[in-house]
This record gives C-alpha cells, structure tokens and sequence, in this order.
C-alpha cells in the first residue's frame, strides 16, 4: 500500500468523520448531473454495476429502487463506508483504493458497469484509477463518470472562486485528456461546471 494512498484515506477519514452525517442532503446543491447520470444509465442493458468512491451509497440505492441488479460499493474512506452500511445494510460496500483494488474480484465477477460521480476529482492518480478500473470490466462494458469540469463557459471571477471552494477539498476537476486511452463519449453541462463521461476501453488495450 503506497503511502500516498493511506494519507489520503485519513485525510477522507478526518473529513467525513462529522460530514458524513448530513452529506446526502448539503451534496445536492452543487453535485449537478447525478441523477441526470443514473437516469442514462437505466437506459442500458446491463445486470451489474460497480460505484468507485461510492460514498454513503446514495447513488447506489438511487439505482436499485429502479432496477434490481448485482451491486457493490468501493470506498477507500472507512468513515463513508460505515455510513453506507448503516443506511442500507443489504448491499454490499467494501473497502479499496480505486487506483489498485481488485474490483472484479471484490464484485464477484467483471462488471458491466463501473460508475464514478464526483469521486475520480478527489482521488490521489486518477489516470491509475481508470486503468484498473478499464482492466477489470466485463466485455463490452462501460466506465461512467459525472464530475466537476473546467467551468470554461464561466464568468472568470466565478471560476477562480469554485477552484479556490474546491481545493481544500483535494477536488481537482478532471481533464479531457485523462480520457485520450478510451473511446469516449463526453458531455458538459451548466456552462461547463459538470461533464458527463462514457468509456470503453479501446480494441488494442483489450487484447493486450
């Protein structure tokens, strides 16, 4: 275990600790798009689905009230974890980093989906995280991920204040070009401020 990784799980841990409690409720203000998210999600043919960084489980439970399905949760912050658990005991959340857990292995099988809203921003190697989660799909399977993105379209004094809101958080929106190894399908919405992605890994990376 690399000691990037486990400072930041007690970097997660010290702040979760108390946010935890009211995060479901003070989250929907400012992560746009989730539902937006799920909802294309449900338009699809799949029986599984992997949340990384999966939080209080809110995604999760939002997904299985309309579709029942072989879920798991992955976190890497025990505090998050533990609420998860105490708000839907049924489901299955686990601990790992995404960067190099085992998520088949945790999921039992290669998932078809493997969902990422608003977590790859926060994690330590993103590029690493996509990877292990690209190698660990199903084929034919999908990586999506609901984030922040550049706020390009924003008025500049705008921008600059959601960067600094957002950096003592360790939330660094992702970059387009974190996606150049997969097939993607990418989207912004509200000026820029969130971008809604689609991934498959490419042929070659399949054969290899």
């Amino acid at each position: 275990m690399s000691r990037e990784l486990e400072e930041h799980r007690a970097f997660l841990n010290r702040y979760y600790q108390h946010v935890r409690h009211v995060y479901d409720l003070s989250r929907k203000f400012f992560l746009f798009g989730r539902d937006r998210a799920l909802r294309d999600l449900l338009a699809g043919q799949w029986e599984d689905l992997v949340e990384i960084g999966a939080g209080t489980g809110r995604n999760l439970r939002w997904l299985a009230r309309r579709r029942p399905a072989h879920y798991t949760g992955i976190d890497a912050a025990d505090a998050m974890l533990l609420q998860a658990r105490r708000q839907a005991p049924a489901m299955r959340f686990l601990h790992g980093f995404a960067e190099t857990c085992d998520i088949a292995g945790l999921h039992g099988r290669a998932p078809a989906r493997i969902l990422f809203a608003y977590s790859l921003s926060m994690m330590p190697q993103p590029a690493a995280a996509l990877a292990n989660a690209a190698a660990a799909l199903a084929p034919g399977g999908e990586i999506w991920i609901i984030d922040f993105a550049d706020a390009a379209h924003w008025w500049a004094p705008a921008r600059r204040a959601l960067r600094r809101f957002l950096a003592p958080f360790r939330v660094y929106p992702p970059p387009a070009s974190l996606y150049t190894p997969y097939e993607t399908q990418l989207e912004y919405g509200l000026g820029r401020y969130y971008q809604l992605v689609r991934l498959r890994p490419r042929l070659a990376s399949c054969q290899a």
